[in-house]
């Protein structure tokens, strides 16, 4: 049995007196469903003031001329005065005047037909001289007589704004400097180059990296790194006019905006006082440290440069300002894009170079100066491109070393060097391996153990293993190199100074540096009769007998260079009066030549 609760609304005439009805007459109407909607009505007005009366935003209701007829509790929040207080009072009058474009807009919303906004954004005045941003939206509810006036419903953004103000400020800032950033940067370039450009005026940019900036990292410290880069931003803006822009690019990488500039002249006025500027030392725990810079220029005469093209040609023209011995500036030219995509199209396909056995290794001979017989081979690397003939090593190697291959490549070099140098050794030539080794290969880990792995995979003796490596791997970092060399030394390997004298770490490091072999540079060489340079000859000789070593003198052309390089008592050497660097069979036909003449002596004897 189902039973159910109904509600009725009932009355009651008495018609006892009327002899047709003789009683009572009970009229009773169902009114459960009318009930129930009034009750739910009731409840949802209640639910509905609840959220108004605990809601963070602001309901308000205007009448036409934007006064205040109510405000919900949270107004307290926003204007910084009660809902009571706020009765009487016009919208417009709590914003804040200075700014005139949400005012203008809150006016014009209200006089429109139908009034309206949606989402505009507005700054609150307070009482206390504090300031709110809000978001308002206000809709003409004039027609619904539950409201009669214009709604506004307006929500405090000011934190959400803050955040947003200091999301873009880090965009465009550098945190370290202050300075702005590439972002901002790019901005600044595309307004300088934009239309409101003064007639006949250039826009240059100028793209500075300090040199050598990774030292000051690795000997005093990132903390000392990062005191030098706010140093140098700050020092920076001191030489710029008001209305040029400097921006940090990152890592020590700064770019400067030029606009209103009449004359090169000008242009390059500026960066030498940025140089000069810049150049002076630099305090770092306590003691004077001088730093210099490079800066690439590039020049927009005409209108005709993107700012991309210009960023990217400063740049160029910076690495070339290196090229040209760092501390000083270079102007972009169109060559060095080409050099530039040159060194990009060698350095994408020297990968496959390895691969495709496009590369080789030739021989050049080193030998004793008084004999003439060969004592041991340089391996040097040669490379056949397919399209653009025989590469000169000075053209890929340098690129091998910044684009990580010189890794693989070397180790390439030392593996066939060393094979073919032990098949030598095998057929009775007493001959030993002399291999160019880089810093950069120097710095990697695990770089001793490969070395060792491979010339005891190809049954070399050790010692008859010599790897060359320039002056500067001990100027870029000495402890590091030294250790390195020490443990190769020491598990049988023998080491030699390419070109030296020729570097700053001759003198500096000798002492502590233990070599097998000094090899004096060819440009000492081709100059013997030279006064001076015969002298500095000599002195490398000297060095060498104090320290134990062994000399080689590279370059040799001209009988003369032998003559004077005997005198001085230089006995070994390797330059093109003896042989030119040539594949492994010319050099075997060499060696075989020397065993026949030294077999056919023997004979005589």
């Amino acid at each position: 049995v189902q039973t159910c609760a109904l509600r009725s609304d009932m009355t009651a005439r008495d018609f006892s007196d009327d002899p047709e009805v003789a009683g009572i007459v009970l009229t009773a109407r169902d009114i459960t469903e009318e009930r129930a909607a009034k009750i739910g009505l009731r409840r949802s007005e209640q639910w509905f003031r609840g959220l108004v009366q605990h809601s963070s935003d602001v309901i308000a209701v205007l009448d036409v001329a934007g006064v205040f007829t109510y405000a919900s509790p949270a107004a307290h929040d926003l204007f910084g005065i009660t809902p009571a207080e706020l009765q009487g009072r016009t919208f417009v009058e709590l914003l804040d005047h200075d700014e005139q474009s949400g005012v203008s807009r809150v006016r014009s919303a209200l006089t429109s037909n139908p009034p309206g906004i949606r989402n505009l954004e507005v700054v609150i005045r307070r009482p206390d001289g504090t300031h709110r941003t809000a978001e308002a939206t206000l809709t003409d509810l004039r027609n619904d007589p539950s409201v009669n006036g214009l709604v506004l419903n307006i929500r405090d953004v000011t934190d959400r704004k803050q955040l947003e103000d200091d999301l873009r400020y880090q965009a465009l800032h550098d945190d370290l400097t202050g300075l702005g950033s590439r972002l901002q940067f790019h901005h600044q370039l595309t307004e300088a180059l934009g239309p409101t450009r003064r007639k006949g005026a250039m826009v240059a940019a100028l793209y500075i990296d300090i040199d050598d900036f990774k030292t000051i990292n690795d000997s005093l410290g990132h903390a000392a790194g990062d005191q030098v880069l706010v140093e140098i931003s700050s020092r920076l803006q001191t030489r710029l006019r008001l209305h040029d822009r400097a921006a940090r690019f990152g890592g020590d990488e700064f770019a400067v905006v030029l606009s209103d500039v009449y004359g090169e002249g000008d242009i390059t006025g500026i960066a030498d006082r940025i140089l000069e500027e810049l150049s002076l030392p630099v305090t770092l725990h306590g003691q004077a440290v001088r730093i210099g810079v490079s800066i690439g220029i590039a020049i927009d005469e005409d209108g005709t440069a993107s700012p991309d093209d210009l960023i990217r040609a400063a740049d160029l023209a910076m690495y070339e300002a290196k090229e040209q011995g760092k501390g000083r500036w270079a102007m972009f030219e169109s060559s060095m894009a080409d050099q530039t995509l040159e060194r990009f199209e060698l350095g994408n396909s020297l990968g496959d170079a390895i691969e495709n056995d496009e590369l080789m290794v030739y021989y050049q001979p080193i030998v004793d100066l008084g004999s003439g017989k060969t004592l041991g081979v340089e391996a040097l690397v040669r490379w056949n491109h397919p399209m653009r003939g025989m590469v000169s090593p000075d053209q890929f190697i340098p690129i091998a070393e910044k684009n990580g291959l010189i890794d693989p490549l070397g180790c390439w070099v030392l593996d066939r060097a060393v094979h073919q140098v032990a098949a030598w050794r095998a057929d009775g030539h007493d001959i030993y391996a002399s291999v160019n080794i880089s810093a950069v290969q120097l710095q990697r880990e695990g770089i001793v153990t490969e070395v060792l792995e491979i010339v005891d995979a190809a049954g070399m003796d050790r010692h008859a293993v010599v790897l060359e490596l320039t002056e500067s791997v001990l100027i870029d970092d000495f402890d590091l190199a030294n250790q390195r060399i020490e443990a190769l030394r020491e598990a049988g390997l023998r080491v030699a100074i390419d070109d030296f004298g020729t570097g700053y770490a001759s003198l500096t490091y000798v002492d502590q540096f233990a070599a097998d072999i000094l090899k004096i540079d060819q440009s000492f060489v081709s100059k013997l009769e030279n006064n001076d340079e015969s002298a500095i000859v000599s002195t490398v000789l000297s060095i060498a007998e104090a320290m134990g070593a062994q000399t080689v003198a590279e370059g040799i052309e001209v009988p003369d260079q032998h003559r004077r390089l005997l005198a001085l008592g230089c006995s070994f050497g390797q330059g093109y009066y003896f042989t030119r660097p040539a594949p492994a069979q010319a050099i075997t036909e060499t060696l075989m030549r020397e065993l026949e003449g030294e077999a056919l002596t023997g004979h005589a004897h």
